[in-house]
């Protein structure tokens, strides 16, 4: 049995934590038991739990938490951790600190086009990050890349050993095999309008997500005479501008803005088309699951969408910051049946080629061969192709 520690910073419930936690869930059970350690949250240990891994609390305030690492440390004894998975940055100093200790192997996913270190004003304090992931990267057994846009930028910004680098996609859940997808009406939800088309966004309400130009793009839509609202499901710091910019276009009763949903399915399959308008995405989870929910989708090209969206094949792409053009596609996907079902099914058969199950094989072929142990050939194709 190979017990697996997966090491996070942040206990939310957004593409990193969620695609963490849909490995979690599928790593074979007769090879491999999940731990994670991550600040204690309830609403993220609960999923945690519900994925099948043993939850342990390990307050992070920062990677000079020695507290931390030292907790890390006696749990790497006393479960006997043979591999230590870390996502995001704080818990990558963290984790890598408290497997070397161990002298355990420690693997890190590389989720962000940029981290944040990147967005520092300060070119001193900028460098020294820069130089810390250049002292992690070389000591990592393996670093993963949910994309070629995230490999191509860590090996030209920090210098990461390309042969280190390997490119394994974020998974999706998919219907069980014979199970149809349709389009449930709207009011499945009842936060959805009767009669009304809907446009959804899965997404934290942050900057980097080009949130105000979908707002945008919903007033040009109800001045043209459309009827549509749009939901935007997740939390974050720019809540209260996406609602004052709403009222201010005076289309606040167009905007629907629930918070985290639980049910991001059922929010999907209650919809009509899945829009996502961002400046910068390093993957795109949110669009895949919108696809097998069997929802046409609209996404800005961006290096993340652009690798997982062909241009009318399996769903729209427009310029990052138009909302114009985003409303252009909006009208057109929603007033074309034929167009909104070519989309569907093309959205479909794309995300059958990230299917969950087969990425956690191929997570657990990195984990045997990082251990020097035999490869399993159940997984040696190439996800995405």
């Amino acid at each position: 049995m190979i017990n697996v520690l997966h090491v996070v910073c942040y206990p939310e419930l957004y593409g990193t934590q969620r695609s963490m936690l849909s490995t979690v869930r599928c790593l074979d059970r007769h090879g491999f038991a999940p731990f994670v350690a991550a600040p204690p949250a309830p609403d993220f240990e609960a999923q945690a739990r519900r994925a099948g891994a043993d939850f342990l609390p390990v307050p992070m305030r920062g990677p000079a938490d020695m507290r931390a690492a030292t907790q890390l440390r006696r749990i790497i004894a006393e479960r006997s951790i043979h591999i230590v998975h870390c996502h995001l940055g704080i818990s990558s100093v963290l984790g890598l600190l408290a497997a070397r200790s161990r002298g355990v192997h420690a693997v890190v996913t590389r989720h962000l086009l940029e981290d944040r270190y990147t967005t520092i004003a300060n070119p001193a304090v900028r460098t020294a990050y820069r130089g810390a992931y250049r002292w992690m990267n070389v000591r990592f057994a393996r670093i993963i890349c949910v994309s070629s846009g995230v490999r191509d930028n860590i090996i030209a910004r920090e210098g990461a050993p390309p042969h280190k680098c390997v490119i394994i996609p974020n998974g999706v859940s998919l219907p069980d095999r014979g199970q149809e997808v349709s389009a449930a009406p709207p009011g499945m939800l009842h936060s959805l309008p009767q009669g009304r088309k809907t446009a959804v966004c899965v997404s934290r309400l942050s900057r980097e997500k080009g949130l105000p130009a979908l707002v945008q793009a919903l007033e040009i839509c109800v001045r043209q005479g459309h009827d549509i609202c749009v939901v935007i499901a997740g939390t974050g710091p720019l809540r209260e501008a996406l609602l004052e910019q709403a009222r201010v276009s005076g289309i606040a009763d167009r905007l629907i803005l629930p918070g985290f949903v639980e049910d991001v399915r059922g929010l999907l399959e209650a919809s009509h088309v899945f829009v996502l308008p961002t400046l910068q995405e390093s993957f795109g989870i949110s669009i895949l699951e919108a696809m097998a929910a069997g929802l046409p989708v609209i996404a800005t090209e961006t290096p993340g969408p652009s690798e997982l969206v062909e241009h009318e094949i399996n769903g729209l792409l427009v310029p990052p910051s138009d909302p114009q053009a985003l409303a252009r596609a909006m009208i057109r996907v929603l007033g074309d049946q034929a167009l909104s079902d070519t989309l569907r099914r093309g959205g479909l058969a794309r995300a059958a080629q990230f299917d969950e199950r087969a990425v956690a094989r191929r997570m657990e072929n990195l984990y045997r061969e990082v251990l020097g142990e035999e490869i399993s050939s159940a997984a040696t194709g190439h996800l995405g192709d």
